[in-house]
């Protein structure tokens, strides 16, 4: 039993040491509090509230000057509390805005309405905002600080980092750089592997460019490449322009207007064009500026030449002047081939 001694004088309670502890009762609400010294303490209680076991609620004492234990439903106090050993709550702990790092007061929690900022150095390295209106947002560096975020993974490789001094983002794999955004926009270092689509506002540029078989034109997917095994296809408003085919050859194949449209192939010149011209809708081809041939082989140009023969069941040459030179000037001894006798073209009998 702890022997209880009032010094009236004082106002202090001194406790004895059978037991080391006094439970003092709250005559208005029926709460206790316990308190067990480690070592004979001094409880010093002000201004009490009236005695009696229904008396009305007086001014809340105080306890100074106290080392030991103190528990109870409830335990309001004012001012510093200092413990050198762990603090115990089985309950709540309600601050009114920071938690505080001893000795170093600018590491905190700071506590506002809806809003908790972890600070450290006087920084505020995280902030967490519940502001009543989705999206909320939890926010690093929320104060524009010299301050990188980083990821590690179980290995304590870099994963992912922010640089606040060069304004970009380092994604990485085991430790080793793999995307970083730019000014102008992403560095990829590696292979980009994707199973739906990508989209891109600017220019793409690699080493290598891999497809598995299509590369469409944006907003217009009957133009676009064709890419199969040893052959390539120019498909241009879902027509087949060009066939470049080395799938069984030799020999191989180029072939433009693969499925007989309406499609002309014309090949420019510098000065005269065009230089090759085909119409497709009339089986016509024009040489040396004849966009549009008027027979099945048209030639245009001041002159032909052949180096070698001609041979047709009909030959027509319609101009104003056929020139023929180095012909034999003797007697070629076949039939039909003309040859120079004295500068007169006359036809071998053979």
């Amino acid at each position: 039993m702890a022997t209880v001694k009032v010094n009236t004088t004082e106002n202090k309670i001194n406790v004895g040491t059978t037991e080391n502890k006094l439970t003092i009762t709250n005559n208005n609400t029926g709460a206790t509090v316990n308190i067990s010294p480690t070592n004979t303490g001094t409880i010093t209680v002000s201004a009490p509230g009236p005695a009696g076991p229904t008396g009305a609620a007086g001014t809340a004492g105080s306890v100074s000057d106290y080392s030991g234990t103190l528990s109870g439903e409830h335990l309001n106090l004012s001012g510093h509390i200092t413990a050198s050993g762990d603090l115990d709550v089985s309950g709540d702990v309600f601050v009114s805005q920071y938690i505080k790092h001893k000795g170093d007061i600018n590491t905190a929690i700071n506590f506002t309405d809806n809003k908790i900022k972890f600070e450290a150095g006087g920084m505020s390295f995280l902030s967490l905002y519940d502001d009543d209106s989705a999206p909320f947002t939890a926010t690093v560096n929320n104060d524009s600080n010299r301050i990188n975020f980083k990821v590690m993974d179980k290995n304590n490789d870099l994963l992912l980092k922010t640089d606040s001094d060069a304004y970009n983002v380092l994604l990485h794999h085991a430790g080793s750089e793999k995307l970083s955004t730019q000014a102008g926009g992403i560095n990829v270092t590696g292979h980009v592997t994707a199973s739906a689509n990508i989209s891109s506002s600017g220019d793409i540029t690699a080493n290598k460019f891999y497809v598995d078989q299509y590369i469409y034109h944006k907003d217009n997917n009957i133009t676009y490449l064709n890419f199969t095994q040893n052959r390539l296809r120019f498909h241009i408003g879902g027509i087949s322009y060009i066939d470049l085919n080395d799938e069984t050859g030799p020999p191989r194949d180029i072939t433009f207007n693969d499925g007989g449209n309406n499609v002309d192939l014309t090949i420019k010149g510098s000065s005269n064009n065009p230089l090759f011209k085909t119409d497709a809708s009339a089986n016509r081809i024009g040489t040396h500026g004849k966009g549009t041939p008027e027979v099945a082989f048209h030639i245009g140009g001041s002159e032909l030449r052949v180096d070698g023969h001609i041979s047709g069941s009909t030959i027509k040459i319609d101009g104003s002047q056929v020139d023929f030179t180095n012909l034999p000037t003797s007697d070629p001894g076949v039939a039909g081939r003309l040859w120079n006798d004295s500068n007169t073209v006359k036809i071998s009998a053979g």
